[in-house]
């Protein structure tokens, strides 16, 4: 995959444990073909919203580059399993048998006894691997295939927001830095496509989807 990169807000989702927040935000990014989703901020994620962000963050991703993502191409047999802790947590892991009786095993993610995950990282193909073995993902001529028909959170409701180009911003100083000066106020965005809007179910927010905006 290419590198992509976007930012969830979910404001009115499911809450239990210690906090009856339903607020969260988390970013999901491809970079060198290593899949990262960090806690951005609001309580830590349930699996299905991670899940659901990432079917619409992969459709989003075709229409991006206009291109559909292969199925990997594995040369060792593996296998996904879990296993449970006392206290109701979760570890999933894959293992991949290089040499008979010797698999290579990698831990993938941890979910708390609250049913929340804070995050992890991987490579992105063992976790495309993982929603197509457990059946949120399909495979479609060879391509990995979201169906939100077949999602049971596909309603959702999620704000997805493209990064800003700070690049283009001034007035920004490096941390060994300690000169500087106060600018206006210019962010600047990667303007929406129409056919994003549709994906999301929603607009994007006023204010994270301008060129140029000014106050």
């Amino acid at each position: 995959m290419r590198d992509f990169k976007r930012l969830i807000v979910i404001n009115d989702g499911d809450y239990n444990g210690w906090t009856s927040s339903t607020r969260t935000a988390f970013i999901i990014s491809v970079e060198g073909n290593y899949l990262k989703v960090s806690g951005y901020s609001g309580r830590d994620m349930f699996p299905h919203e991670i899940n659901t962000a990432f079917g619409r963050f992969l459709r989003l991703y075709e229409q991006e580059f206009g291109e559909k993502v292969a199925l990997s191409e594995r040369a060792y047999p593996y296998r996904f399993a879990h296993r449970t802790g006392v206290s109701g947590c979760q570890d999933t892991f894959i293992e991949v048998e290089r040499v008979d009786g010797y698999p290579d095993r990698k831990f993938l993610m941890h979910q708390s006894c609250f049913g929340k995950c804070d995050g992890f990282s991987c490579w992105v193909y063992d976790f495309l691997d993982l929603c197509l073995v457990s059946g949120f993902l399909k495979d479609v001529d060879g391509f990995y295939f979201y169906d939100p028909e077949e999602d049971a959170k596909s309603g959702l409701e999620m704000k997805i927001i493209k990064p800003r180009l700070t690049h283009l911003e001034e007035g920004w100083i490096q941390p060994h830095e300690h000169t500087g000066k106060v600018v206006a106020l210019r962010t600047v965005r990667e303007e929406p496509k129409p056919s994003e809007e549709e994906v999301t179910g929603e607009s994007e927010p006023e204010g994270d989807s301008l060129v140029v905006f000014e106050e």
